[in-house]
């Protein structure tokens, strides 16, 4: 009854005013896949532009910006499409397996993803991370592991007046201090053009250090930097620096683990791409607001916890839903200060294991295609 005393319209709620309902998701799948990979790009490019205009201090070292790489795998859902770009992983049996691919991504010092390539899991990460050299300008610092310790990735570096440190890659040897590396013969994965353009030999500087933290794995660290000058780049400041890079691991972890980038789950690689895209932007966007939250409430960035912020954003977002727009003003001001009165504590020296606690289900191997390992009805019942 409405308040008037008069009868009011019937509102009807169940199936049969709604009729049946839609089990499939094709509508959702159409309009996903009308999202242009360049509009998302443009998106991505636009993000990352203003997470660098407004990086502080935090995402520098000595006046410098820095840059980290490191590369992750990746699986997708098993399909004829997806195995024609991302093959299987080695040694792994038609329909036993899931193709894999492999991502190379450079990061801010800050946290944010600012670009990345990718492509199957057959690509060596040195090759795909000469696609980034690009996006790093003169007068930068890149920071990575050994595995990107090579002749030519450096040189194409310097001759973008980029330094590096990086850890000296164990086919390397030598003692502590300056040394002098002579231009190899052409690998075959390179441009003769290209490799004719690059300088003779790499004059290079390094060092070594004890690791005296218990518990941590590596004992010994060895760098290699082009950072000639002993005085205004001592040993400890690059010390602190290649410990610092570790924090590309944990924005892996969280694009992988916390947002779901680990397993992908669309069906063509065209999709796929799109998938990437979306797992970048979203990234950023968190990164963003864990941006203005720590700008706000001068807070050190590195105490700002991804997921929790990812945690705040899916609470708070029923609020802003419906907002007006000083409502809206009001409810992120809230967000930002709900976030920066929860910092993370200063982490101290420990080493976790590299161990999972969760115990895997105790089912066997997929070891042949799944139509083949089928039980029939008549078989389990017996």
């Amino acid at each position: 009854m409405s308040g008037g005393g008069q009868p009011g319209p019937s509102l009807a709620f169940g199936p049969e005013s709604c009729g049946p309902l839609d089990q499939h998701a094709g509508g959702y799948c159409r309009a996903r896949a009308r999202l242009g990979v360049s509009a998302l790009r443009q998106a991505h490019e636009a993000l990352v532009q203003r997470l660098e205009q407004r990086s502080s201090a935090d995402a520098q070292w000595q006046g410098r910006a820095v840059k980290l790489i490191d590369g992750c795998g990746y699986s997708m859902p098993d399909t004829d499409a997806n195995r024609a770009v991302y093959p299987y992983a080695g040694c792994q049996r038609p329909g036993c397996g899931f193709p894999t691919g492999k991502l190379v991504g450079l990061f801010s010092l800050a946290g944010h993803l600012v670009r990345f390539v990718h492509a199957s899991w057959k690509t060596h990460e040195m090759a795909l991370a000469r696609l980034l050299t690009g996006w790093v300008e003169p007068g930068e610092v890149v920071v990575a592991d050994r595995g990107f310790c090579g002749w030519g990735l450096i040189a194409l570096w310097q001759r973008k007046q980029v330094d590096v440190v990086m850890r000296l890659h164990q086919c390397r040897g030598g003692t502590p201090g300056g040394q002098v590396w002579r231009k190899p013969q052409l690998p075959a994965t390179w441009d003769r053009a290209l490799w004719r353009e690059l300088p003779r030999q790499l004059t290079l500087r390094v060092i070594r250090f004890r690791v005296e933290t218990t518990g941590f794995r590596t004992e010994q660290v060895t760098l290699a930097t082009t950072l000639l000058d002993e005085r205004a780049y001592p040993d400890a400041s690059l010390i602190e620096l290649d410990r610092r890079r570790w924090q590309i691991e944990g924005n892996f972890r969280d694009i992988k683990t916390t947002l779901g980038l680990d397993v992908l789950r669309t069906r063509t690689p065209a999709m796929i791409e799109r998938e990437i895209l979306m797992q970048a932007i979203a990234h950023n966007l968190v990164r963003a607001v864990m941006q203005d939250a720590a700008r706000t409430h001068d807070v050190s960035l590195a105490r700002i916890s991804f997921k929790g912020a990812l945690s705040g954003l899916r609470q708070w977002a029923p609020l802003m839903s419906d907002a007006s727009a000083a409502q809206l003003t009001a409810r992120y001001a809230g967000l930002l200060a709900a976030l920066a009165s929860d910092p993370l504590p200063v982490p101290p020296d420990c080493s976790e294991p590299r161990a999972v606690k969760r115990r895997p289900k105790v089912y066997p191997l997929l070891n042949r295609p799944r139509r083949l390992m089928r039980v029939s009805t008549s078989r389990r019942q017996k």
